[in-house]
């Protein structure tokens, strides 16, 4: 038995100069228990952000593997997100755009599924249920931050090791130097030092990676997703 997967990888230049790699429409032939051909499987890499209230998608498809060239898909190739087409940056450099793929999505959605089709024949899907980016609470008590008085987030069964905990006096990419907190099993923070008291921006990121389900040949996949919550705190002494 054989079966046609009309996917040829084609290396190209953009404008900028960077090497990316074109996917279009071929008839090679592979046999059943063949061996597979990494030069022509695609690597997925999809992530997956929520900050505050906005939810968007992002992409990219590199050849073989996570540090392969990327991929722009052409002819019958495409990629959607929740039945929705995704938007194309063309490459530059090596490192930007940083994703080529995006799109933003309904804020009442309930997960993210990217569906990269191959050719009319093939196609893989992959999902992220949004539920395993829950927000994370956080609890104060006298409704401030201080020594005696430590910050306790409401962890939810999640791993310390996925949250991140920033204090801060601008919004995230400020020019301040932020306060990085160490989070505990039990959801306590511990800063290094607090600032003078007053009011400051309390940043808490969620990041969990997943492994895709459908993959194309032996090429993996991952699928990120990362949560951010700012909130307005006070630091008292």
């Amino acid at each position: 038995m054989k079966f046609r997967r009309f996917l040829h990888l084609l290396p190209a230049l953009t404008a900028g100069g960077a090497m990316m790699v074109s996917m279009a429409a071929c008839g090679k032939d592979e046999p059943e228990g063949g061996k597979n051909d990494l030069r022509n499987r695609v690597y997925q890499q999809y992530e997956v952000r929520i900050i505050n209230n906005s939810i968007a998608a992002y992409a990219n498809l590199r050849r073989s593997d996570a540090s392969g060239e990327r991929v722009h898909l052409s002819g019958a190739s495409s990629l959607s997100v929740n039945d929705q087409e995704m938007y194309y940056t063309p490459t530059q450099t090596q490192d930007f755009p940083e994703f080529n793929y995006s799109l933003p999505i309904a804020p009442d959605a309930a997960a993210v599924t990217y569906t990269l089709k191959v050719n009319d024949d093939f196609s893989l899907t992959n999902s992220l249920p949004l539920a395993s980016l829950p927000e994370i609470g956080i609890i104060l008590e006298n409704n401030a931050i201080s020594p005696s008085s430590p910050l306790r987030l409401d962890m939810a069964g999640l791993a310390p090791e996925d949250v991140t905990v920033i204090l801060d006096d601008f919004v995230v990419g400020g020019a301040a130097s932020p306060i990085q907190g160490t989070v505990s099993a039990s959801g306590i923070v511990v800063f290094p030092n607090l600032p003078e008291p007053g009011r400051y921006y309390l940043t808490v990121t969620l990041t969990r990676t997943f492994p895709t389900s459908q993959n194309d040949g032996a090429a993996s996949g991952s699928i990120k997703g990362i949560r951010i919550s700012t909130h307005r705190v006070t630091v008292t002494d």
